[in-house]
């Protein structure tokens, strides 16, 4: 398989290159990062590169952000999808080129290090069409080449159909916690549960609402501390006080003593700044035993009903 270059292309003879698309970049890389994990490669080169390239204030973090916004963002309206794409090419047009280059060639330098390009780039991508058609209005906008106003308009309309929300009958929208979970490529999802539920048995073979919005919010931010060090200190404080009000609910010593235990280590997470795979790991344990506590309870007050 050929790998394109980092260098300069012209559109009749690239219309879109992985190597240069910040958003598909991060995506394989994320991928890479499942296969490691899966098959028990320990400290992965990819999540290295992820937190070297990809941290706040980076070039590439900021183009990321502009990828993925119009890959994830919804909108009621076209003309509402429309106005957002335009505010996003207005901020891809601030970020420096030049930069965003030479933090790409570093980029692929760096994988190129630790992995077969050609085995690298081979991934097949979730979404491919919108990554490719907002990689080409990106370039549309520096290149002079690319000014084929029918691919650009497809590229537009790609974009805006893909952000704008479907309505079920009755006008409710579709789009829920759970579809955004489900929607993930199946490699995403077996690293999600490889790291956080590690081997569920046939008692775990169900996740929460809770828990899937945790899983999400994790798979998101992986280069993200801050937005998910915020995240699980709103959750786990949510969650300390459930564990704490089910105390007197509680009639076994052995469970008030285990629970006890739970509640004074979850208190933590209430406000640590650093989440490691552990601390998620053990949220998601915390989440299964309020539920069955809930549970219990509920059995208990029908009985005595």
């Amino acid at each position: 398989m050929y790998i394109p270059k980092l260098g300069k292309e012209t559109m009749a003879k690239s219309k879109h290159s992985k190597v240069k698309n910040t958003g598909i970049l991060f995506e394989l890389l994320a991928r890479q990062l499942t296969a490691d994990t899966l098959n028990d490669i320990a400290d992965p080169s990819a999540i290295k590169i992820i937190r070297e390239f990809f941290v706040k204030n980076t070039a590439l973090k900021k183009e990321l952000q502009l990828y993925q916004s119009l890959i994830k963002q919804k909108f009621d309206s076209e003309s509402q999808a429309a106005q957002f794409v335009d505010a996003v090419l207005t901020e891809r047009r601030k970020l420096v080129n030049k930069t965003l280059a030479n933090q790409k060639y570093n980029l692929i330098k760096e994988i190129k290090k630790h992995y077969s390009l050609e085995k690298f780039f081979a991934s097949p991508v979730t979404k491919y069409k919108q990554y490719a058609s907002a990689y080409r209005l990106f370039e549309s906008l520096t290149d002079s080449n690319i000014n084929d106003p029918t691919v650009i308009m497809q590229c537009r309309i790609t974009l805006v159909e893909n952000i704008t929300t479907k309505r079920a009958r009755g006008g409710k929208v579709k789009q829920t916690i759970v579809e955004n979970f489900a929607s993930q490529d199946e490699d995403t999802r077996l690293l999600a549960y490889k790291i956080l539920i590690d081997k569920f048995n046939s008692k775990y073979d169900g996740l929460s609402k809770d828990q899937k919005s945790l899983l999400e919010k994790y798979i998101n931010n992986v280069s993200n501390k801050k937005t998910l060090a915020e995240f699980v200190n709103k959750k786990a404080t949510t969650l300390h006080k459930g564990l704490t009000s089910k105390l007197n609910k509680v009639n076994d010593k052995i469970v008030t003593i285990k629970l006890n235990e739970v509640i004074k280590h979850l208190k933590p997470l209430t406000e640590i700044k650093s989440i490691k795979d552990k601390h998620i790991l053990n949220m998601m344990r915390y989440y299964d035993l309020n539920a069955e506590l809930t549970n219990v309870t509920k059995r208990r007050t029908r009985q005595v009903v």
